[in-house]
């Protein structure tokens, strides 16, 4: 019997052995199993779409899948650019990537978000705001002087017209909020900026002007709501919405009008910032948001009176003026809008967004009734994004016809002949000598290519079908671009010769 038990224990012992032995099998082959699902989760993200990610806020440019070809494969590009594209779309990138600067900002206070600083308290600002207010990005006397001549110019051919201009100083978040900037400013002594002689220079020569950044620093005390978010870099919706209303009171006494009404009818405060409030928060891309004071958002309404006077409004400005227009009370209240966005895409009431390059300058402005630049004092420096040297160009050339017009005695005596001409001489003559300046321009070769090259661009069907015959011929997007834009400008020249 105890032969018995000594082997009935020992059969026990090997059991419990191989139990031990299985077990430690199955963690492994679980733990190996947790690796593998995790390496494998970004792939089934990806291409399930589970769990969906919210969107990297700022400018983020993702690269596109690469088209093969036989020089980029046998030079070794292919491989790269795939390799550049699979980290792009791989699956919970969004998650890591704010994992990273989430971690680089709360451990060692590093933004990963393009010119954004962090000042005291934890307000944020853009680099170019600070250097703004402080003077450091001052372009120079000469250079303002040269562009508010030719502005002044501008001033003098639109009031012989009856349009109005108008320049808008937007306010600027580092004006607003000195005392909040970082500390690594406080021993720099503030000096002329480009605000400050733009300003100056609109008062000496009597440029008619709206000086909101002066306005919300008087306001910023006695202010019901905050004019500027913590972790924004525009105006506050509040802040917009009073500058907005403000434009439209001084054009009504500027004109002498009446126009439809714009006002709210409630204020709802929100804890949590909305729209671009927090438009540099949203581009540091963190995984919390960052402390922040409450907003208010008026509830607009809108008087829909057609007897009321609606001035067409011609805009050329910033990103400040981008957050109105997609308000949308411009064109609710003004007639036709049009709004020259840094002076590279139009976006107007009534088509889809083109580009300046496509239209008659002059023959743009002849309708509108106000033109207004506008620019917050970070992007004075290049004020107004090159439209002022454009407009000056187009309009001395304008002159210039006018004058050739008038001195062919024949035509100037058969519009004076014309009764109905005749009440309006200057009227005719201006249109006659604009429609010769539209028509030199566009027989310019380059000018049609570019005209043209914008026109497919700007339609995304025709684009998406250009890019295609690109594909199949072996050659860039831009070089087939080119090759459409040169056979449409051939086949109107065809067109015209036959006329």
């Amino acid at each position: 019997m105890p032969c018995l038990e000594t082997i009935g224990s020992a059969l026990n012992l090997l059991e419990m052995f191989n139990f031990a032995a299985m077990s430690k099998t199955l963690v492994k082959y679980v733990i190996l199993s947790l690796l593998l699902l995790v390496f494998a989760l970004p792939a089934i993200q990806k291409e399930l779409g589970f769990m969906q990610l919210k969107p990297l806020g700022g400018d983020v440019n993702l690269k596109k899948a690469p088209t093969p070809t036989w020089d980029n494969w046998f030079e070794g590009k292919l491989q790269q650019q795939f390799e550049g594209y699979i980290e792009d779309h791989i699956g919970f990138r969004n998650f890591f990537v704010r994992l990273h600067n989430q971690l680089d900002y709360s451990l060692f206070g590093e933004i990963h978000a393009n010119k954004v600083i962090e000042g005291k308290e934890g307000y944020l600002f853009e680099r170019g705001y600070v250097e703004a207010y402080l003077g450091l990005s001052f372009i120079g006397r000469e250079v303002i002087d040269e562009r508010m001549d030719k502005l002044e110019f501008l001033q003098q051919k639109w009031e012989a017209s009856g349009k109005e201009l108008i320049v808008v100083f937007a306010p600027g978040k580092g004006t607003f909020f000195p005392e909040y900037l970082p500390e690594a400013y406080d021993t720099i002594q503030k000096s002329m900026s480009n605000y400050d002689y733009y300003l100056q220079q609109c008062q000496e020569r009597g440029i008619r002007h709206i000086d909101f950044n002066k306005w919300f620093v008087a306001m910023k005390d006695t202010s019901r709501y905050p004019l500027y978010p913590k972790n924004g870099i525009h105006w506050s919706e509040y802040g917009m919405v009073l500058a907005v209303d403000s434009l439209i009171h001084y054009v009504e006494a500027l004109k002498g009008i009446d126009m439809p009404d714009f006002s709210w009818w409630g204020m709802e405060m929100s804890d949590t910032a909305r729209s671009v409030d927090n438009d540099i928060e949203e581009g540091m891309n963190l995984l919390f948001r960052k402390e922040a004071y409450p907003l208010a958002y008026p509830k607009l309404k809108y008087e829909n009176d057609s007897t009321k006077a609606q001035p067409g409004l011609f805009v050329v400005g910033d990103s400040y003026f981008y957050q109105v227009q997609r308000l949308g009370a411009m064109t609710r209240v003004f007639g036709s809008s049009d709004f020259w966005f840094y002076n590279q895409t139009i976006d107007r009431t009534d088509d889809w967004p083109i580009k300046p390059n496509m239209v008659c300058l002059p023959e743009e402005v002849e309708d509108k009734d106000i033109i207004v630049l506008l620019a917050t004092d970070a992007t004075l420096y290049k004020f107004a994004y090159g439209f002022i040297d454009r407009a000056y160009g187009d309009y001395k050339t304008v002159d210039d016809i006018e004058q050739r017009l008038l001195g062919d005695s024949a035509w100037v005596a058969t519009v004076r002949a014309d009764s109905v001409k005749n009440a309006r001489f200057a009227t005719t003559l201006r249109n006659r000598a604009v429609r010769e300046f539209k028509a030199v321009t566009r027989n310019s070769k380059e000018d049609r290519l570019r005209y043209f090259e914008s026109k497919i661009r700007g339609n995304s069907d025709w684009f998406e079908s250009v890019k295609q015959k690109a594909k199949e011929r072996g050659v860039t997007v831009d070089e087939m671009v080119r090759k459409d834009a040169e056979y449409l400008w051939k086949k109107e020249l065809e067109k015209g010769a036959s006329n």
